[in-house]
């Protein structure tokens, strides 16, 4: 059985108020699944999928259910799209014990490249090396 991915998605929601609400939820990237984020640990969850946590997501756990975000870090397997005072994920992962892997463009994450068990920095429009013999 191949491990569906599942990401953690804002929905924006508009009450009869006409307030604005934001929820998560688990999305396949075909959405073909739709979960919603529930309390408690993920684990059953994440034995099945493999969980995604994008910026977004992570800011608003962080904003609006910071407990919640505790129990889901554990399970998470990637982080994307996150801002640099996001990062501390891999500090705080990697001093639980767990492997990290950071994956950057190499400008503002130098640092957390640094801090990562495996740090890999992307470049855009390298120039060309040419080795000479």
């Amino acid at each position: 059985m191949a491990i569906k991915g599942l990401k953690c998605e804002l929905k924006s929601t508009q009450s009869f108020n006409n307030k604005c609400n934001s929820l998560c939820e688990w999305r396949s990237i075909d959405s073909s699944i739709v979960l919603p984020l529930t309390r408690g640990s993920p684990k059953a969850l994440a034995l099945e999928h493999a969980l995604c946590l994008t910026g977004d997501g992570l800011a608003h756990l962080q904003a609006t259910n910071p407990q919640q975000l505790l129990c889901l870090i554990p399970h998470v397997q990637v982080f994307a799209h996150v801002a640099p005072k996001q990062k501390f994920i891999i500090t705080s992962l990697k001093e639980l014990g767990y492997v990290t892997l950071m994956c950057g463009d190499g400008t503002n994450d130098v640092g957390t490249l640094k801090h990562a068990n495996v740090g890999v920095a992307l470049l855009s429009n390298a120039p060309e090396w040419v080795m000479e013999w």
